[in-house]
């Protein structure tokens, strides 16, 4: 007889008999089991995830039962799109994994799901450490959330993996600075030294993040503050319109990078005191003026919500769509305010399968099925949602996190093209275990205890076999809740939830919880097929424009200076007036909002200057043929922009510029898809003095840049107006 849990039978009786013969028996009816969500697509109980004719959970007879294939998977999608699914083989237990913590709950469901994980990062233990089979950014991500608390020697050898020979941080894609999002690898190694204590550990890790961020930091743009350079975990996805090329991601900045960069500055810092460094010794007095800048220009005041990077050549504008997993890093690491980081975890549009990595996308897909890095994301998105009281949020995404891992990572399903995720999902699943249900939060004194627990987990929840520097901890949480009502170790009790780093041995700690304040109880629901307009597709004159794929069913704007101007209701149009220099896009809009803008098109009708580097009249190479002396006689004072044709060979080069003796930014020279052809570098912001001015553009050897580039014509062009976003 086929025994399920008594709460779904009767939802499930129309399709019974056809899941008889997939669900295989148990020798037990289970208990029912208190729901944490039912919403229009599933219900997900304590023990069991049920939607439709879907059905998984974990029996009393010790095996994990569930029905979804990836055929029937295939069945749902092919009416909506041409993914198809690949399915390998079903997880059952096989014993217990004696390095890794134990925990045990009245909830069947949770139980599974953490051996479940536990057996999904040990599948990726190698002699070396950890092996990596999708990207190292996802790695990274899973050490700072969970596998630096259950395996942080394993961890220490994967980061020593992501070090080149100088002692600086490899960028995962090899092309440094056209992606720069390097300095993730800091909070992953604090994390590990948060964990383990470990001085030496520390030592060498500070020396890589303080050499790697001294490199990072001379890609910050001067005008807005924001380092530049693309994220790699986006490329190729969703954040990015197709038209740009190497050169226009590296000029965006991206809301993932800048989180990531100011955070390490900060751990930097937190470093150096605790290794009994000067200030001096410390670089990184500048994070906050760099959380300002991020919250001055990415954050979206009309959304409530933060954009996912500017872009743009010269005046930066925000991009239409959110990087979720970095908004829910702004809030874990405070660079949020409390109002901003309660705002965008309610405004924020998620679905009921949870929250995607970015919104909107493309097309109308399950998020779990996105990209690789999802479980991350929802995970980090749980996390956040706890940490502003937001349980309707907490218990919505962790329901998603629990389908996601019940339904498809159980039996290893996921689309053909799709690279494996089982490490991201498993470390995912652990942190909310360790994070939310333990609160478990890592401190340079201890560990602070902040659980946070819906209401359905109740009765008691143990992690035993925890490891923490010289102590292993026997963790239980009593009851549900998010305030820390008492707390005892090893029987006695102790003021507040905090346990010193000091404690050795093994302990029995007992945390007892009681429901304390709700901030806010909101989410918003996405509308269906939500999806990003179309960019239009523009056809330029000296002074007229004309829209191929115009349709007057969508209103479209110019954006002049990043600013939107100008409404455009024909398919043909003229440019209004726009002075000496200008840069211009065009944008369409539907009820979702506006789409990606053109690629910018620059309007130079003021004074204008080209150099041609061949000239030995106007320019001249010294012996080392690494700097390019230059002079240049302008009329009129003030804001000027610089370029260079070039032609790259290898992956990048850089060009310091000098102004004047004043440094004043870096030429970005990325091969292209032309390697014979000219192209045109990354535009730079100079102030020139009337009359004669010295420019040098310098080779950058100290950096890791591996091409080598031949100049053709410097431009350089009268900018009238101040940036403004």
């Amino acid at each position: 007889m086929l025994c399920l849990p008594k709460h779904i039978i009767t939802p499930l009786a129309g399709g019974l008999i056809a899941m008889m013969a997939l669900l295989g028996a148990c020798d037990k009816r289970p208990a029912p089991g208190h729901v944490l969500e039912k919403n229009a697509e599933f219900t997900v109980s304590t023990d069991s995830v049920v939607q439709g004719e879907w059905l998984a959970w974990a029996g009393d007879d010790g095996k994990w039962h569930c029905n979804v294939t990836a055929a029937s998977l295939d069945s749902v999608h092919a009416t909506t799109d041409s993914i198809r699914f690949t399915q390998g083989t079903r997880w059952q237990p096989t014993g217990t994994h004696v390095a890794f913590p134990r925990y045990d709950s009245p909830q069947p469901l949770l139980n599974a799901l953490f051996f479940m994980s536990t057996d999904a990062v040990a599948a990726h233990h190698s002699a070396a450490g950890i092996t990596v089979t999708t990207d190292t950014i996802g790695a990274l991500h899973a050490v700072d959330l969970s596998l630096a608390l259950v395996e942080p020697h394993r961890c220490m050898d994967l980061l020593r993996a992501c070090v080149d020979s100088e002692g600086t941080v490899r960028s995962t894609s090899g092309h440094w600075p056209i992606f720069t999002h390097r300095s993730l690898w800091v909070q992953a190694a604090w994390e590990v030294y948060l964990s383990t204590g470990d001085k030496n550990w520390l030592k060498w890790a500070h020396g890589v993040a303080t050499k790697t961020l001294l490199q990072d930091q001379e890609l910050i743009h001067q005008s807005t503050g924001l380092l530049q350079g693309a994220n790699a975990s986006s490329h190729g996805h969703w954040l990015y319109p197709a038209w740009m090329l190497p050169i226009d991601q590296y000029a965006t900045m991206s809301l993932a990078n800048n989180i990531y960069f100011a955070r390490a500055m900060d751990i930097v810092n937190e470093m150096g005191n605790e290794l009994g460094l000067t200030r001096d010794d410390v670089p990184g007095s500048a994070v906050n003026r760099h959380v300002d800048a991020i919250n001055q220009l990415l954050w979206d005041e009309n959304r409530g919500y933060y954009s996912a990077m500017l872009y743009g050549t010269v005046y930066k504008v925000q991009a239409p769509v959110a990087d979720n997993l970095a908004q829910a890093l702004a809030v874990m690491w405070n660079i949020a305010s409390d109002d901003r980081a309660a705002t965008l975890i309610e405004k924020t549009p998620i679905v009921h399968q949870g929250v995607g990595d970015y919104y909107p996308t493309p097309k109308n897909q399950e998020p779990c099925f996105m990209t690789t890095h999802w479980p991350i994301t929802q995970a980090y998105w749980n996390l956040a949602s706890a940490a502003v009281s937001n349980e309707f949020a907490l218990r919505s995404g962790w329901a998603a996190l629990i389908r996601a891992q019940a339904f498809f990572a159980s039996s290893h399903i996921r689309p053909m093209s799709a690279p494996d995720n089982d490490l991201e999902m498993g470390a995912a699943s652990l942190a909310m275990t360790l994070r939310a249900m333990a609160g478990i939060r890592l401190t340079t004194d201890g560990i602070e205890f902040a659980p946070s627990v819906p209401s359905c987990f109740g009765g008691r929840k143990t992690l035993s076999g925890l490891p923490y520097r010289d102590a292993v901890l026997n963790i239980s949480i009593d009851g549900t809740g998010n305030e820390v009502a008492s707390m005892t170790v090893d029987g006695k009790a102790v003021e507040g939830s905090f346990l010193p780093a000091t404690i050795t041995g093994e302990h029995e700690v007992v945390i007892t919880l009681t429901q304390g304040h709700t901030a806010t109880n909101h989410i918003t629901l996405a509308r269906a097929n939500t999806c990003l307009p179309t960019i239009p597709q523009a056809v330029w004159t000296p002074d007229s424009g004309f829209i191929e794929n115009f349709d007057a069913a969508k209103a479209y704007k110019m954006l002049i200076n990043g600013v939107k101007s100008y409404s455009v209701s024909d398919s043909a149009f003229r440019l209004p007036p726009t002075g000496d220099f200008a840069e211009i896009s065009l944008i369409s809009a539907n009820k979702f909002g506006y789409s990606h803008c053109t690629p910018p098109r620059l309007l130079i009708k003021g004074e204008r200057h080209t150099v041609d580097v061949n000239d030995p009249q106007v320019c001249t190479i010294d012996s080392m043929n690494r700097v390019l002396h230059l002079r240049v006689n302008v009329k009129r004072g003030g804001a000027y922009l610089l370029d260079v044709t070039y032609k790259t060979t290898g992956l990048c080069d850089l060009r310091g510029v000098m102004v004047n003796s004043h440094p004043v930014g870096w030429l970005v020279l990325p091969a292209m898809h032309m390697p014979s052809a000219f192209q045109t570098s990354n535009v730079i912001e100079v102030e020139l003095l009337r009359g004669d001015n010295s420019i040098d553009i310098t080779a950058a050897r100290e950096l890791p840049a591996s091409g080598e580039s031949r100049l053709g014509i410097v431009r350089i062009y009268k900018n009238n107006q101040k940036y403004r976003l």
